[in-house]
C-alpha cells in the first residue's frame, strides 16, 4: 500500500511539473559577435539609403481615349477646311485625323461590352450623327468651293455631270460624318460578337464551329465589299479600315500584344495604299500608331458613372461643339471669298 501511495504521488508531481512554465524559455539566447555586426550594418544601410518609390506604370483609361479621339478628329477636319489640297500641311493634319479611326473602333468595342443597353447606345449615336450632319455639310460645301476655284476655267467648261464628278473626285469630306463610321463599326461588332461567342462556347460541336467560322469569313467578305462601295463614293470615313480593325480587335482581345501589332500593320498597309498620293506616309503613320497605345489600356472607365452620369453624353456634345466652332471659323475666313456656298 505504501508503494502504491508513493507511485501515485510521483505521478501527481509529474503532471504538476508539466503544467509549470519552463524556466529556460525566458533566458535570452546568446548571440554571436558576427550576428551583431551584421544587424548593425543593416541598420546603417537602412538609415543611409532611402526607400526608392515604386515606378508607376503607364495607364490609359477609356475617357482619355475619347478625349484623344475628339482632338484628332478636330485636327483632321481643320486640315481639310483651312488648307488647300496642294499644301503639305493639309496631308500632315489629315494624317493626324486618320488616327481617330483605330481609336474609334477600340472605344466602340469597349463601349459595346460595357454598356447596359446596346439599343440605347445605338440610339445615342444616331441622334448625335443626325445633329452633326448639318455642320458637316456646311464644312463640306467650303471644301467643294475651294476645289472648284482652284481650277476655275476647267471647272466652268464642264457640264453639270462633269462638275459633280470633279467635286466628288477631289472632295475629302465624306458625305456622312464620323459618327456614322462608328455606327458602321458597331453593326459589324454586334454581328461578329454573336458568331464569335457561339464559336468559342465549349458546348459547340466541331461541325457547328466549322459552319460558324465560314459565316465569319462570309461576314468579312460582305463587309469588305460594302466598305469598298462606301469608300469609292466617299459616303463614310475609311469603312474598309474600320471593318478590318473591328475583326482584329475582337478576335485578338485576349492577346493585347498581338492585337496592337496586327492593328498597326493593318493601319500602315491601309494608309500607304489608300492615302492621297502626296500624303501616304502621313496616312500610314497616323493609322498605325494608335493601336500601340491600346497596350497601356487597363480596362478602367476613367470616371464614376454613378456620381457623374452625364459624362457619357458630354462627349457627344463636345463633338457637336467642335464642328460648330469649325463652321464659325470657316464663315469668318471664307465667307467673303466664296459667298453663299
Amino acid at each position: 500500500m505504501a508503494q502504491n501511495n508513493v507511485s501515485e504521488r510521483k505521478r501527481k508531481l509529474r503532471k504538476q511539473n508539466k503544467n509549470l512554465p519552463n524556466p529556460n524559455e525566458n533566458v535570452p539566447k546568446k548571440v554571436s559577435k558576427d550576428q551583431i555586426k551584421k544587424e548593425r550594418m543593416k541598420e546603417r544601410e537602412a538609415a543611409v539609403v532611402p526607400e526608392q518609390p515604386k515606378k508607376r506604370k503607364i495607364a490609359i483609361n477609356l475617357a482619355m481615349l475619347k478625349c484623344l479621339l475628339l482632338l484628332v478628329t478636330a485636327v483632321g477636319v481643320a486640315g481639310i477646311v483651312y488648307f488647300d489640297p496642294t499644301q503639305q500641311m493639309r496631308h500632315v493634319l489629315r494624317g493626324v485625323g486618320i488616327m481617330g479611326v483605330p481609336i474609334a473602333v477600340f472605344v466602340t468595342v469597349e463601349a459595346y461590352y460595357r454598356t447596359s443597353s446596346r439599343p440605347k447606345y445605338f440610339l445615342r449615336l444616331l441622334i448625335c450623327g443626325v445633329l452633326a450632319q448639318f455642320p458637316m455639310n456646311y464644312l463640306c460645301s467650303y471644301d467643294n468651293a475651294r476645289n472648284a476655284q482652284m481650277n476655275i476655267d476647267y471647272f466652268n467648261g464642264l457640264d453639270e455631270a462633269g462638275q459633280m464628278e470633279y467635286l466628288l473626285k477631289w472632295r475629302e469630306f465624306p458625305m456622312l460624318n464620323y459618327i456614322f463610321t462608328v455606327m458602321f463599326a458597331l453593326l459589324f461588332i454586334w454581328l461578329l460578337d454573336l458568331l464569335y461567342q457561339k464559336f468559342m462556347s465549349p458546348s459547340t460541336k466541331m461541325a457547328w464551329r466549322g459552319l460558324l467560322g465560314a459565316c465569319m469569313v462570309l461576314l468579312f467578305t460582305i463587309g469588305f465589299l460594302a466598305g469598298f462601295f462606301l469608300q469609292s463614293l466617299k459616303i463614310v470615313e475609311s469603312p474598309i479600315l474600320t471593318l478590318m480593325l473591328v475583326f482584329a480587335v475582337i478576335l485578338l482581345k485576349s492577346k493585347p500584344d498581338l492585337q496592337a501589332l496586327v492593328c498597326g500593320i493593318i493601319g500602315l498597309t491601309f494608309g500607304m495604299l489608300m492615302g492621297p498620293d502626296d500624303g501616304r506616309i502621313f496616312f500610314g503613320a497616323g493609322a498605325c500608331l494608335p493601336p500601340f497605345l491600346f497596350r497601356f489600356y487597363r480596362g478602367k472607365l476613367g470616371y464614376d458613372k454613378e456620381k457623374r452620369p452625364g459624362t457619357k453624353i458630354s462627349f457627344y456634345m463636345y463633338y457637336l461643339v467642335i464642328l460648330a466652332v469649325l463652321c464659325l471659323l470657316a464663315i469668318i475666313r471664307y465667307g467673303k471669298t466664296y459667298g453663299n456656298v
